[in-house]
């Protein structure tokens, strides 16, 4: 297994939500300029209300690699505060909450293999501060085996033959891109030229996939959703198919549920 290195920076704030708003802006420039840079973010929390915070930051974040470690009080005194775990559930991909020192090396690594592998998605590790002052031996861990975490890497092929045929008999189809084709690297933006090649089908994308089909080529739609062009509504409010590739249907594409892309 290929030993990674990562670059720690150290950010200091006068204020809780603005520590967490450079975070979350600094997070956002790493991976937009380079998919092979990480960044650790650490904060130490003084007050129980900034698990809000954190989550908050964690709900901007979609589908991009990132690690929070918050350090509040001692593990005997978590049932008094409000428990990050329970706060950020809803918006992280995993989280943990250490009270061994000898597992926090592990808890790392691991937290790290689940935030970049599979889909990428945002991982807290909640250190409570007796384990954050406490010491332990460090040993270097083998290849990492979750119980439960198996992330899909290849598609299901009947699933892609089934796909196939719905293009072919589609009259207006449209392939509704989003920030997952650019976080897949530049080898899914050529699949997916490629994909518009073959299909003719017009794209359209959410703000964070912009970039992965060119503005200029003949079958771009431009944006989609509440800020998006006209073109672009009209056509997913038309079409008879929709092919999502690595978006999400939220609010601000969607609008009304009962009214959007009613064929």
């Amino acid at each position: 297994m290929p030993q990674r290195s990562y670059k720690l920076r150290a950010y200091l704030t006068s204020e809780q939500t603005a520590a967490v708003e450079r975070w979350s802006h600094h997070l956002r420039w790493v991976w937009n300029h380079s998919l092979r840079r990480r960044s650790l973010a650490y904060r130490r929390r003084q007050e129980s209300v900034s698990a809000v915070d954190v989550s908050r930051a964690l709900t901007k974040l979609k589908r991009l690699p990132r690690y929070a470690w918050v350090a509040e009080v001692p593990a005997t005194c978590i049932t008094q505060r409000l428990r990050d775990q329970g706060i950020t559930r809803h918006c992280t991909k995993h989280n943990y909450l250490v009270k061994d020192p000898a597992r926090l090396g592990d808890v790392i690594h691991e937290a790290f293999h689940i935030a970049t592998s599979g889909r990428p998605g945002p991982v807290v590790i909640d250190i409570p501060k007796d384990v954050q002052v406490a010491t332990a031996r460090y040993t270097r861990p083998g290849p990492i085996q979750h119980k439960t975490y198996r992330p899909a890497l290849k598609a299901d092929r009947d699933q892609i033959e089934q796909l196939v045929d719905m293009l072919a008999a589609a009259e207006r189809p449209v392939l509704y891109t989003g920030g997952g084709v650019i976080n897949a690297g530049p080898g899914a933006s050529q699949l997916l030229r490629e994909l518009v090649k073959i299909t003719g089908a017009p794209v359209t994308s959410t703000l964070m996939g912009l970039g992965a089909y060119p503005a200029s080529g003949e079958a771009w739609l431009g944006m989609l959703g509440m800020h998006g062009t006209y073109e672009a509504n009209m056509a997913m409010n038309q079409a008879d198919l929709v092919v999502a590739i690595g978006s999400r249907f939220d609010d601000r594409v969607t609008g009304r549920l009962d009214a959007f892309s009613p064929n």
